[in-house]
């Protein structure tokens, strides 16, 4: 089971923005959405979307990782095995691949 989903809003078959909601409807897993530059309203509906937190493309892989190890921090707090529930038995998402 992942620790945390990057989510793209571009995708093939259904936008990050509906793939967040649609999450957050069975799953408190935390959300990080890449949104284009200097594009406010898409980072607004992100956070409107479950998104935990919103980062500008073009990132650099370490600033990515620094971002992606705050949001883990924040949630290892509250991480209750029962509030996760794997993603892949709602979704299929063809271009997906897990990390680790």
């Amino acid at each position: 089971m992942p620790d945390l989903i990057l989510l793209d809003i571009m995708m093939p078959g259904m936008n990050g923005f509906t793939g967040a909601s649609r999450i957050r409807e069975f799953s408190s897993i935390p959300i990080v959405m890449p949104t284009t530059k200097g594009e406010e309203r898409g980072k607004l509906k992100g956070f409107e979307a479950g998104a935990d937190d919103c980062i500008v493309k073009p990132i650099s892989f370490p600033v990515l990782l620094a971002r992606v190890k705050a949001v883990l921090r924040r949630f290892e707090a509250d991480y209750l095995e029962d509030s996760y529930q794997p993603v892949y038995e709602h979704f299929e998402f063809p271009n997906c691949f897990q990390i680790g």
